[in-house]
């Protein structure tokens, strides 16, 4: 479900509207968590800060616009002029701009407004928060009725059963069964949600379910999802970069994991020692440090309760404590 989200309900939630906050706040929230994909109209926006002119600072009313385009997709605009035209109060270039059109431009199944009345010749119907998340409760419930109905779901039980038969455990989990997410939380089997504060192990900065990752993945699967690295690809020189011009670095490797990034960061520094005194390749890492599974990872992690069973370990590696050098 799309809809296009009126300046009027976004000022609910910025500014805490009493009264009206609940149902406002709750279309935000869906947005915000991908329940539903929210638009706001470039009009709007603008709309939105120039009636916040005296009451934010210029560094404000940025966080705020970077915290909205997490939120809300702007409808065909470009970030760097609308964020010039909000910190410069230049509004010329959107003056143009209709909700209706915008609605009916990025699909929209809604406009959320509290003025219903200013979009009675719209071509797409208007309607209160109110009366959208009536709408939004009543199509949910109905699809998990036709979810429940189509498939029976296993309990937790009977998933950890399935699963220790089946999967080699080589390490302890917590005894839920984590089915979707949204944002920053996840929902386990039985519909319970918990804020995600583990992220995969500081991997998924994004977020769940955050619809313009989805897209990108969802996009490239349908073209080729690997080819190995024996073969240009587009992708990989675009990303390669972009990772270069953000760190300000030489060069960019892509690896599968942090244990595999180890190793390589392993292996270069090894190779660049060897260039000047092969006698000076020791790597130095810290006590009660974790730095991945493989063998050359294992021996850098500083606990030996992690060593036991996998003797005899590479050699090359020493141990420091922590502010002790």
């Amino acid at each position: 479900m799309k809809i296009l989200v009126d300046s009027n309900v976004i000022l609910d939630v910025l500014l805490m509207r009493e009264g009206v906050l609940s149902d406002s706040y709750r279309v935000i929230r869906l947005c915000s968590e991908r329940e539903i994909e929210g638009y706001a109209a470039a009009h709007t926006v603008t709309t939105l800060f120039y009636i916040l002119r005296k009451d934010f600072t210029p560094d404000e009313r940025r966080e705020m616009l970077f915290d909205l385009f997490t939120v809300l997709k702007i409808s065909s605009v470009d970030f760097e002029k609308l964020l010039s035209a909000i910190l410069n109060f230049d509004f010329k270039d959107f003056e143009d701009c209709v909700q209706d059109e915008c609605a009916a431009a990025v699909g929209a199944d809604f406009i959320v407004t509290r003025n219903v009345k200013d979009f009675e010749n719209a071509k797409i119907p208007a309607v209160t928060p109110e009366d959208f998340i009536k709408i939004f409760d009543s199509q949910f419930e109905n699809a998990k009725l036709d979810l429940e109905s189509d498939k029976k779901m296993e309990t937790q039980e009977e998933i950890f059963t399935r699963d220790n038969n089946n999967y080699l455990p080589v390490f302890n989990r917590y005894k839920i069964v984590l089915e979707r997410g949204a944002g920053a939380y996840l929902y386990d089997i039985n519909d319970k949600r918990y804020i995600d504060f583990l992220a995969g192990i500081a991997v998924n900065v994004l977020g769940h379910n955050y619809k313009p990752l989805v897209d990108a993945i969802s996009q490239q699967a349908a073209k080729v999802i690997h080819v190995s690295n024996l073969y240009y690809t587009e992708p990989q020189a675009a990303a390669a970069e972009k990772l270069v011009k953000l760190s300000g670095l030489d060069r960019a490797f892509f690896a599968n994991s942090g244990a595999e990034a180890n190793e390589g960061a392993i292996k270069i520094a090894r190779k660049y020692a060897h260039q000047f005194d092969a006698e000076k390749s020791q790597i130095i890492t810290a006590w009660d440090s974790f730095h991945g599974r493989t063998l050359a990872t294992l021996t850098a992690t500083g606990q030996p309760k992690y060593h036991k069973g996998f003797e005899p370990l590479p050699g090359g590696f020493d141990y420091v404590h922590y502010n002790d050098i």
